[in-house]
Protein backbone atom coordinates (compact mmCIF):
# COMPACT_ATOMS: atom_id res chain seq x y z
CA UNK A 1 0.00 0.00 0.00
CA UNK A 2 3.01 1.98 -0.09
CA UNK A 3 4.04 1.95 -3.82
CA UNK A 4 3.90 4.18 -6.04
CA UNK A 5 1.18 2.75 -8.04
CA UNK A 6 -1.72 1.73 -5.68
CA UNK A 7 -5.04 0.17 -7.17
CA UNK A 8 -8.13 -0.84 -5.74
CA UNK A 9 -6.72 -4.54 -6.60
CA UNK A 10 -3.60 -3.96 -4.60
CA UNK A 11 -6.04 -2.62 -1.75
CA UNK A 12 -7.95 -5.42 -1.62
CA UNK A 13 -5.00 -7.62 -1.58
CA UNK A 14 -3.17 -6.21 1.09
CA UNK A 15 -6.65 -5.69 3.07
CA UNK A 16 -7.22 -9.48 2.56
CA UNK A 17 -4.20 -10.74 3.31
CA UNK A 18 -3.99 -8.92 6.58
CA UNK A 19 -7.16 -10.21 7.64
CA UNK A 20 -6.27 -13.72 7.30
CA UNK A 21 -3.12 -13.35 9.06
CA UNK A 22 -4.77 -11.60 11.93
CA UNK A 23 -7.43 -15.03 11.80
CA UNK A 24 -4.55 -17.47 11.76
CA UNK A 25 -2.56 -15.81 14.74
CA UNK A 26 -6.19 -15.46 16.84
CA UNK A 27 -6.39 -19.40 15.93
CA UNK A 28 -2.85 -19.73 17.08
CA UNK A 29 -3.77 -17.96 20.36
CA UNK A 30 -6.92 -20.15 20.67
CA UNK A 31 -4.67 -23.06 20.42
CA UNK A 32 -2.21 -22.32 22.91
CA UNK A 33 -4.95 -21.95 25.55
CA UNK A 34 -6.34 -25.21 25.17
CA UNK A 35 -3.51 -26.72 25.51
CA UNK A 36 -3.89 -29.09 28.57
CA UNK A 37 -1.76 -28.00 32.18
CA UNK A 38 -1.82 -25.29 35.28
CA UNK A 39 1.09 -23.54 34.53
CA UNK A 40 -0.84 -20.32 33.41
CA UNK A 41 -3.29 -19.52 35.57
CA UNK A 42 -6.90 -18.38 34.63
CA UNK A 43 -6.19 -14.55 34.69
CA UNK A 44 -2.86 -14.98 32.71
CA UNK A 45 -4.74 -16.95 29.85
CA UNK A 46 -7.40 -14.10 29.65
CA UNK A 47 -4.62 -11.39 29.47
CA UNK A 48 -3.07 -13.49 26.72
CA UNK A 49 -6.74 -13.87 24.74
CA UNK A 50 -7.16 -10.09 25.18
CA UNK A 51 -3.49 -8.63 24.07
CA UNK A 52 -3.53 -10.96 21.46
CA UNK A 53 -7.44 -9.83 20.03
CA UNK A 54 -6.03 -6.36 20.39
CA UNK A 55 -2.53 -7.09 18.16
CA UNK A 56 -4.77 -8.63 15.73
CA UNK A 57 -6.98 -6.01 15.57
CA UNK A 58 -3.87 -3.46 15.16
CA UNK A 59 -2.26 -5.34 12.22
CA UNK A 60 -5.63 -4.92 9.89
CA UNK A 61 -5.36 -0.89 10.79
CA UNK A 62 -1.77 -0.50 9.71
CA UNK A 63 -2.90 -0.94 6.32
CA UNK A 64 -4.78 2.48 7.01
CA UNK A 65 -1.98 4.13 8.77
CA UNK A 66 0.34 2.88 6.05
CA UNK A 67 -1.63 4.32 3.10
CA UNK A 68 -2.06 7.66 5.26
CA UNK A 69 1.57 7.69 5.24
CA UNK A 70 2.22 6.94 1.53
CA UNK A 71 -0.36 10.47 0.78
CA UNK A 72 1.90 12.46 3.42
CA UNK A 73 -1.21 13.03 5.78
CA UNK A 74 0.47 13.17 8.78
CA UNK A 75 -1.56 16.23 10.27
CA UNK A 76 -4.58 13.40 10.52
CA UNK A 77 -1.90 10.66 11.88
CA UNK A 78 -0.72 13.05 13.92
CA UNK A 79 -4.43 13.80 15.77
CA UNK A 80 -5.12 10.14 15.48
CA UNK A 81 -2.07 9.19 17.57
CA UNK A 82 -2.65 12.36 20.43
CA UNK A 83 -6.93 10.74 20.36
CA UNK A 84 -5.13 7.36 21.17
CA UNK A 85 -3.06 8.34 23.85
CA UNK A 86 -5.57 10.94 25.66
CA UNK A 87 -8.52 8.51 25.36
CA UNK A 88 -6.14 5.08 26.63
CA UNK A 89 -4.46 7.10 29.38
CA UNK A 90 -7.79 8.60 30.76
CA UNK A 91 -8.98 5.22 30.64
CA UNK A 92 -5.79 4.31 32.51
CA UNK A 93 -6.64 6.93 35.28
CA UNK A 94 -10.22 5.86 35.72
CA UNK A 95 -9.45 2.51 36.25
CA UNK A 96 -6.58 2.98 38.39
CA UNK A 97 -8.96 4.83 40.48
CA UNK A 98 -11.08 2.16 40.90
CA UNK A 99 -8.43 -0.02 41.93
CA UNK A 100 -8.94 -2.28 38.58
CA UNK A 101 -5.53 -3.31 38.64
CA UNK A 102 -4.35 -4.83 35.54
CA UNK A 103 -7.56 -4.88 33.95
CA UNK A 104 -6.94 -0.90 33.65
CA UNK A 105 -4.01 -1.59 31.26
CA UNK A 106 -6.02 -3.79 29.28
CA UNK A 107 -8.59 -1.24 29.17
CA UNK A 108 -6.11 1.73 28.26
CA UNK A 109 -4.66 -0.87 25.20
CA UNK A 110 -8.17 -1.43 24.25
CA UNK A 111 -9.10 2.50 23.87
CA UNK A 112 -5.67 3.17 21.94
CA UNK A 113 -6.21 0.54 19.63
CA UNK A 114 -9.69 0.91 18.85
CA UNK A 115 -9.69 4.96 18.38
CA UNK A 116 -6.63 4.17 16.23
CA UNK A 117 -8.08 1.65 13.82
CA UNK A 118 -11.15 3.56 13.61
CA UNK A 119 -9.24 7.06 13.12
CA UNK A 120 -6.74 5.40 10.53
CA UNK A 121 -9.98 3.73 8.58
CA UNK A 122 -11.81 7.20 8.71
CA UNK A 123 -9.12 9.44 7.59
CA UNK A 124 -7.61 6.55 4.80
CA UNK A 125 -11.13 6.33 3.33
CA UNK A 126 -11.68 9.74 2.75
CA UNK A 127 -7.89 11.07 1.76
CA UNK A 128 -7.02 8.44 -0.10
CA UNK A 129 -7.46 8.19 -4.21
CA UNK A 130 -7.05 4.99 -6.09
CA UNK A 131 -4.79 4.85 -9.32
CA UNK A 132 -6.79 3.77 -12.32
CA UNK A 133 -8.92 0.39 -11.09
CA UNK A 134 -7.30 -2.90 -12.49
CA UNK A 135 -9.44 -6.30 -12.60
CA UNK A 136 -5.75 -8.10 -13.66
CA UNK A 137 -5.23 -10.67 -11.00
CA UNK A 138 -1.79 -9.68 -11.17
CA UNK A 139 -1.90 -7.47 -8.03
CA UNK A 140 -3.16 -9.98 -5.93
CA UNK A 141 -0.18 -12.39 -6.60
CA UNK A 142 2.54 -9.82 -5.65
CA UNK A 143 1.08 -8.91 -2.50
CA UNK A 144 0.49 -12.38 -1.50
CA UNK A 145 4.11 -13.63 -2.48
CA UNK A 146 5.98 -10.07 -1.28
CA UNK A 147 3.65 -11.16 2.25
CA UNK A 148 4.79 -14.59 2.14
CA UNK A 149 8.19 -13.85 2.12
CA UNK A 150 8.20 -10.81 4.39
CA UNK A 151 6.02 -12.80 7.27
CA UNK A 152 8.89 -15.49 6.96
CA UNK A 153 11.28 -12.94 7.57
CA UNK A 154 9.40 -11.65 10.54
CA UNK A 155 8.62 -15.33 11.92
CA UNK A 156 12.36 -15.71 12.27
CA UNK A 157 12.92 -12.20 14.18
CA UNK A 158 9.87 -12.19 16.35
CA UNK A 159 11.29 -16.44 17.47
CA UNK A 160 15.02 -14.69 18.22
CA UNK A 161 13.76 -11.37 19.41
CA UNK A 162 11.70 -13.26 22.48
CA UNK A 163 13.06 -17.01 22.80
CA UNK A 164 15.22 -15.93 25.50
CA UNK A 165 12.16 -13.69 27.37
CA UNK A 166 9.84 -16.95 26.77
CA UNK A 167 12.50 -19.58 28.09
CA UNK A 168 13.65 -17.43 31.38
CA UNK A 169 9.82 -17.01 31.79
CA UNK A 170 8.91 -20.66 31.67
CA UNK A 171 12.19 -21.65 33.78
CA UNK A 172 11.49 -19.20 36.93
CA UNK A 173 7.92 -19.86 36.79
CA UNK A 174 5.19 -17.51 36.51
CA UNK A 175 5.50 -15.56 39.77
CA UNK A 176 8.93 -14.88 39.52
CA UNK A 177 8.91 -14.09 35.64
CA UNK A 178 6.89 -11.07 36.89
CA UNK A 179 10.43 -9.31 36.98
CA UNK A 180 10.55 -9.55 32.95
CA UNK A 181 7.87 -7.58 33.08
CA UNK A 182 9.63 -4.86 35.17
CA UNK A 183 12.58 -5.15 32.99
CA UNK A 184 10.38 -4.82 29.42
CA UNK A 185 8.43 -1.37 31.14
CA UNK A 186 12.13 -0.30 31.90
CA UNK A 187 12.82 -0.84 27.83
CA UNK A 188 9.38 0.87 26.83
CA UNK A 189 10.89 4.24 29.23
CA UNK A 190 14.29 4.54 27.73
CA UNK A 191 12.81 4.26 24.36
CA UNK A 192 10.14 7.53 24.96
CA UNK A 193 12.78 9.89 23.90
CA UNK A 194 13.03 8.67 20.59
CA UNK A 195 9.63 8.29 19.96
CA UNK A 196 9.09 11.96 20.91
Amino acid sequence: VQGSILTRAHYHAVLIYSTCVAGFLMMMAWGALLIPGDFFPEQARIVFMTVSFLRAISHVSLIYIYMLERAMAYRFLSVIQALAMCGGTLIAIIGAHHERGIWGLLLRDMASVLITSAGAWFFARSRIKFNVNSADMRPYRDVWHFGFRLGGIQLLEQVFHRLDGVLLGYFLGFQKAVELGYYSQAKYLSNIPNVA
